[in-house]
């Protein structure tokens, strides 16, 4: 059996600590606990925990959400004679889905294979940051506010023209100014309510 973990959003092991992998061939649409319909590629991992000890993880990953569904078998850490049986209940969980699963000879590879493919996996890597917001300049952030105007100083910087105004206006191109045309009466209703606009 196996219980979605809230709290893991990515697979907690590490590359060495993997005895067996398995990863589905095809993606799949999966419902989570926040999106629904996404398509996701399957994970079943069954890793060490040390002291003769394994534990089993089931994972489902969403690309385009960068979110991982991480399920837990409900005997972690369990005797790694045990790893053959769960590892076969993982994968008759992901096939009830609907993935399609091939398993991988982790242990065959050096250890620079390992390394390589376990690094380019995301449910092993730590989730990519969210979009930066822009960086608020220091000098704003540590300027202190004006003072409002007294009414006085109001009323004398209305009466001050702004450099803005000071400047010729630029002529408008002939292609943007307004186009008068002569429509026959029949069109006179919508001649108007064109105008109007």
């Amino acid at each position: 059996m196996f219980d979605l973990d809230a709290s893991l959003d990515r697979i907690p092991v590490s590359s060495d600590g993997i005895e067996r992998v398995a990863w589905s061939l095809n993606l799949t649409p999966v419902a989570g606990t926040d999106f629904a319909g996404a398509e996701a590629r399957a994970y079943a991992i069954i890793a060490s925990a040390g002291g003769g000890r394994s534990v089993c993880y089931v994972c489902l990953y969403v690309s385009s959400l960068d979110r991982a569904q991480v399920y837990r078998h409900r005997a972690n850490p369990f005797s790694s004679a045990e790893g053959e049986a769960h590892e076969e209940e993982a994968l008759e969980f992901l096939q009830e889905l609907g993935f399609i699963l091939e398993s991988i000879d982790y242990r065959g590879w050096s250890s620079q294979e390992r390394r390589e493919w376990f690094d380019k996996q995301p449910p092993f890597r730590p989730r990519r940051p969210p979009p930066e917001t822009p960086p608020v300049p220091k000098e704003a952030a540590a300027a202190p506010a004006a003072p409002a105007p007294r009414p006085a100083a109001r009323a004398a910087a209305a009466v001050r023209p702004s450099p803005a105004r000071a400047e010729e206006p630029e002529e408008v191109p002939a292609r943007l100014r307004p186009v008068k045309v002569d429509l026959p009466e029949e069109y006179g209703d919508l001649a108007r309510l064109l105008a109007s606009f």
